[in-house]
């Protein structure tokens, strides 16, 4: 059944003080860090059914653009009128961001109630001897069984950390997606580039179409080798230049499937437009409003993997009915497969480790079905999703006189391309900069890119227990500029960054997503701006 108001009784201060305390509860599973592992969370959602088997996704990784390339996704699907469930983390000023549908945040009492219902099954968990579920791991059951209980159509599930041993990845999505390869959280996934691409090529699943913006080639013969095991299609889009993007079938090496995707890419101030084709479709001057060049790539990916994307009938003919609770606590839903198959089909991770153990070929999924359908995409749908994706905190203007840009940049390839933006596009115009950066992230080389270019340097403290000493931070970017202040309050630094400015300077928020979403909140309620995803 659906959520509706009626299933949180009592008055709204009632409500408000149940939000509260899901909220802490949520909140006091942050203590057992981020254990990766999927044999927890796979027990969770079978004592809650299996809700993550009702539900079609589109399962997004990569070191950078993999939020973008979700909401970017999310918002077409919205505009050719599916009913698109959205994943992501971490949030900027609310844990409700988290979980969006068509664009609007889990409502207080849906989240409330599941939250409870969560919390019955993960008592049953301990008793059974599983550790306690990480905070991700909650997050990601919760979100499961709010767009399993709303009969989502399709679900943008983005990644959290790395992909082989992400709680997200107990889907079998339509398609998967890997956006780029970069040098980040190297105490987990590798401290090489084709360690982490094998540990976010985890997401691929046997006979399931993947699409990847890697393109250096020790990095992407990773992705290829995993493609490879799994009888995937692996469509590369290759940005080199960014006005010839293409799509292409790594298994032929060629680029019939698809031809060039972007091409005559115009940018202007603070917009961008692109067109995009593929086979029996094409779609000429598109708005992108997602600013920076590395836009054009996601945008090209997002398309890429809606138009490849492989939906199998059956399963979507059974996700269609009405879903029905699993006989017992201890009787998890069968998914869709199951269903209608018998004996019941192995999740696909195990099914394609049976196959390599005795020497079998793994069966693509579309074997499995009569025939396979795509997602139908209209050119209104990409246009219009394109021109009204959001996604705050990444490059985002916020306010324009003063013009104040926020960008959650927290890695050396986002700090490259936020320099490459400033360069491109606010030449010659004075920035003030608040600049903040976790403890546990690579600081040098993100500030030798951006403190070079602003007039003036304010250095704070990031909402996190992890945030790198300001002083420290300071020191670093005195090497590159002498106009350096520190201001541990990051309000305050927001504040004296605005005192600071004139309507024609620039102020720009960067450095981490722990300093960029405060910020937002500042100054949302110092400019009455409205939230992201409603009230």
């Amino acid at each position: 059944m659906q959520v509706n108001d009626m299933q949180i009784s009592g008055n709204h201060k009632d409500l408000e003080a149940a939000y509260r305390d899901t909220l802490k509860w949520i909140h006091s599973t942050m203590r057992l860090g981020s254990r990766l592992g999927l044999e927890r969370v796979s027990r969770l959602l079978e004592l809650m059914g299996n809700p993550h088997q009702r539900t079609k996704f589109i399962h997004v990784t990569g070191t950078n653009g993999k939020g973008s390339v979700t909401a970017m996704a999310a918002s077409i699907l919205k505009e050719a009128g599916y009913k698109t469930g959205m994943f992501t983390s971490p949030y900027l000023e609310e844990y409700r961001e988290r979980i969006m549908l068509n664009g609007k945040k889990i409502p207080k009492h849906a989240l409330v109630e599941i939250t409870a219902l969560v919390r019955e099954k993960v008592e049953r968990l301990l008793e059974e001897g599983f550790d306690h579920p990480t905070e991700f791991e909650v997050n990601t059951a919760i979100a499961f069984e709010y767009f399993a209980r709303e009969r989502c159509d399709y679900v943008v599930l983005e990644v959290g950390l790395g992909g082989r041993f992400d709680a997200t990845n107990v889907v079998t999505p339509v398609v998967s997606v890997i956006t780029t390869i970069d040098f980040d959280h190297m105490d987990r996934l590798g401290d090489t580039l084709p360690q982490i691409a094998f540990e976010k090529a985890g997401i691929i699943k046997p006979g399931v179409p993947v699409v990847t913006g890697v393109t250096e080639e020790e990095t992407l013969e990773v992705i290829k080798k995993r493609a490879i095991e799994c009888n995937s299609e692996l469509y590369i889009v290759d940005q080199a230049p960014f006005a010839d993007i293409r799509w292409a079938d790594a298994r032929t090496a060629k680029n019939a499937r698809f031809s060039p995707a972007t091409k005559k890419c115009s940018d202007h101030t603070l917009s961008q437009s692109v067109d995009i084709s593929g086979p029996g479709f094409a779609c000429e001057n598109v708005t992108l409003s997602l600013l920076g060049r590395h836009q054009q790539l996601n945008a090209a990916l997002a398309v890429a993997a809606l138009k490849v994307a492989k939906v199998p009938p059956l399963a979507s003919t059974a996700l269609t009915s009405p879903v029905a609770a699993p006989a017992s606590p201890d009787s998890p839903a069968p998914s869709a497969l199951q269903a209608l198959s018998a004996p019941p089909a192995q999740p696909a991770q195990a099914a394609y480790q049976d196959s390599q153990d005795s020497g079998a070929s793994p069966v693509p999924l579309k074997q499995q079905c009569k025939q396979d359908r795509g997602i139908h995409l209209d050119e209104q749908a990409v246009r219009t999703g394109l021109a009204n994706t959001v996604w705050p905190g990444r490059l985002e203007v916020i306010h324009k006189e003063p013009l104040i840009i926020l960008d959650g940049a927290h890695n050396p390839q986002g700090a490259r391309v936020l320099a490459e933006f400033i360069k491109g596009k606010l030449a010659g115009r004075k920035i003030i900069c608040v600049f903040g950066i976790l403890s546990d992230k690579c600081y040098r080389e993100p500030t030798s890119y951006i403190a070079p270019l602003c007039h003036q340097m304010i250095i704070t403290r990031p909402h996190s227990p992890r945030a790198l000493d300001p002083e420290k931070l300071a020191r670093e970017a005195r090497r590159y500029t002498p106009n350096v202040t520190i201001e541990e309050d990051s309000d305050k630094a927001m504040e004296l960054a605005i005192t600071k400015a004139s309507s024609d300077d620039v102020v720009l928020c960067c450095g981490s997503l722990y300093l960029v979403g405060p910020a937002r909140t500042y100054i949302r309620k110092r400019f009455g701006i409205s939230p992201y995803g409603g009230e």
